[in-house]
């Protein structure tokens, strides 16, 4: 498949339950590829925690972020405060002054397990990623959603150029963990 005019239509939505028919066609692994039939929904939580989708070429990957791109920005988090943010397969935490600049350290492994939200989902993976464990500066934080991925914007290189990340679904949001 070298196009998106050449790509099969999707049938139904191949999480468990849901059988929407004709939305989106997701590329989410590559070895083995992996791939399958979503609706809106799920498609739209997939590719805010799965990494392969924005940053692929290939033509069903360029689909989906040509038909999310234009989708309303996420309410960014601000500061000053204090969160522990626990996902299925991490916790960070994240500290911000009152500019919303601040650090997150990840603990890899040290998450909540699976998410209602994400049955029928492939399984959630608590995998190593660059400085887990050191406080890395944010650029910007959007909200931590209960029941849906989080995506924060870090310097983890150190020189200014930002580094997406999202996690894996949000089991729990605390503020200010040290009271």
């Amino acid at each position: 498949m070298t196009s998106a005019q050449d790509l099969p239509e999707p049938t139904r939505c191949y999480v468990d339950g849901c059988d929407r028919e004709n939305e989106l066609l997701l590329h989410v692994a590559d070895a083995p590829w992996l791939g399958g039939d979503f609706c809106l929904d799920h498609a739209r939580m997939i590719i805010a925690s799965t990494p392969l989708i924005l940053t692929c070429g290939c033509a069903l990957c360029e689909r989906a972020r040509r038909l999310f791109s234009g989708a309303d920005e996420k309410p960014r988090l601000m500061g000053p405060g204090r969160w522990l943010v626990s996902t299925e397969s991490s916790s960070y935490l994240l500290e911000l002054d009152g500019s919303g600049a601040g650090t997150v350290i990840r603990h890899v492994g040290e998450g909540q397990g699976p998410a209602p939200e994400a049955e029928g989902l492939p399984p959630a993976v608590a995998m190593g990623l660059r400085r887990d464990g050191d406080p890395i500066p944010v650029l910007s934080a959007d909200v931590p959603v209960v029941g849906r991925p989080w995506t924060l914007k870090l310097d983890i290189r150190g020189d200014g150029v930002p580094t997406i990340r999202n996690t894996t679904f949000v089991r729990q949001v605390v503020a200010d963990p040290s009271i």
